[in-house]
C-alpha cells in the first residue's frame, strides 16, 4: 500500500494527490468525482483560451455535440488541423 509522506514547501501536497489518485484507481472507484472535476476545469480553461484567441468573444460550448453554438471558427480549435501526417486520435 502507498503511504503518504509529509513534505515541506511549495509542493507539499503533490505526493498526497498522487496517493489519492492511486487509491482511486486501485479501488476501482466508479464515482468519478476526481476525474470529473479535473475534466471540467480543463474544459473551462480551454474555452477561455479559445475565446481569447478569437478576441474575447462569448462562447457557448455544447458538450453533447462537442462543438460551440453557431461558431465554426471556435470549433476549428477543438479538432485542429495537424501537419506532417499527424492525425487527431479518435476514440
Amino acid at each position: 500500500m502507498i503511504e503518504p509522506v509529509k513534505k515541506e514547501g511549495r509542493y507539499a501536497d503533490e505526493l498526497i494527490h498522487g496517493v489519492k489518485w492511486a487509491e482511486f484507481i486501485r479501488d476501482n472507484n466508479q464515482d468519478g468525482t476526481i476525474i470529473d472535476k479535473g475534466c471540467y476545469a480543463t474544459l473551462l480553461a480551454n474555452i477561455a483560451n479559445i475565446s481569447h484567441r478569437l478576441g474575447g468573444i462569448s462562447l457557448e460550448y455544447l458538450p453533447d455535440e462537442r462543438k460551440f453554438r453557431d461558431n465554426t471558427e471556435a470549433d476549428s480549435y477543438i479538432y485542429p488541423e495537424y501537419h506532417n501526417n499527424w492525425k487527431y486520435p479518435r476514440v
